[in-house]
């Protein structure tokens, strides 16, 4: 215990730099040393949600239970965990119903003031569940993207949230197999204005790719700077430059031929 009381003194910039070069395992068990450790440590562990807090394992629906539950539990207590959140995995398995849900992901968006970064993979189209990036119909009709309140909603009732300003998100990737782009790029468009980088991979196309929602898209984000648009027909990267000639009317450069995998 004296060794924990001699660590604790170091500076605190010492400290965060000691930190951050621990894994999650490590930073768990420095969580519960003490007030400091727990000060520390609690921002590191939360930063990456679904790559770094918890690991390798498998996404699956007691994942997202999990995690509800948590960020529920700390609306009640002197900690908002998803204010700590800078990049979320949303992946999910081969299985629709793995999905995050709709009210979690909107808690998050609302209170994940420092999120900068959305990853998501989908494989299957769900007949069961809604799609959960509809949530952002009902935080931000009215596109007004700014900082989000400290203080999280009390409850996840979409009545609490109508003109909730979201987190300011800079990166998107989704990669979509066997589901339709349509809807997606369609709320993204309509929805989001503080993109800088898009990357959207879209290996077998259900419906084709909504060209006049994509250009809303980029027009509506006048920060992005880079996108990645991969499908079947192939690959296409504009950057700044291209994106500005987008923007005003100009078409979509040629795609590049790009290796497609066989359908499994």
């Amino acid at each position: 215990m004296s060794n924990i009381t001699e660590i604790s003194t170091l500076p605190t910039e010492l400290l965060e730099e000691i930190f951050s070069h621990l894994d999650t395992p490590r930073l768990l068990n420095c969580l519960c040393q003490n007030r400091k450790f727990f000060s520390l440590t609690v921002p590191l562990i939360w930063e990456n949600l679904g790559d770094r807090y918890w690991g390798a394992g498998p996404k699956t629906p007691l994942r997202w239970r999990l995690i509800t539950e948590i960020l529920l539990f700390s609306g009640k207590t002197f900690v908002d965990y998803a204010i700590f959140i800078q990049k979320i995995d949303l992946s999910c398995s081969h299985s629709p119903d793995f999905r995050v849900p709709k009210e979690t992901l909107c808690h998050l968006l609302i209170s994940g003031r420092r999120l900068k970064e959305i990853n998501f993979q989908y494989h299957k189209e769900s007949s069961i569940f809604d799609e959960p990036f509809e949530c952002l119909r009902e935080i931000n009709p009215s596109l007004q993207i700014s900082t989000p309140p400290t203080t999280p909603p009390s409850s996840f009732s979409s009545d609490s949230i109508t003109n909730t300003p979201i987190a300011p998100i800079r990166k998107l990737t989704m990669k979509l197999y066997n589901v339709s782009p349509v809807l997606i790029i369609s709320l993204f468009a309509k929805y989001v204005n503080t993109l800088e980088e898009l990357i959207i991979d879209i290996m077998y196309e259900l419906n084709p790719l909504p060209y006049d929602d994509l250009r809303l898209l980029v027009e509506n984000n006048q920060k992005l700077n880079h996108m990645e648009l991969y499908t079947i027909e192939g690959a296409r990267v504009l950057n700044k430059k291209e994106l500005v000639s987008y923007r005003s009317n100009g078409e979509l450069p040629k795609p590049e031929e790009r290796w497609t995998p066989e359908p499994i």
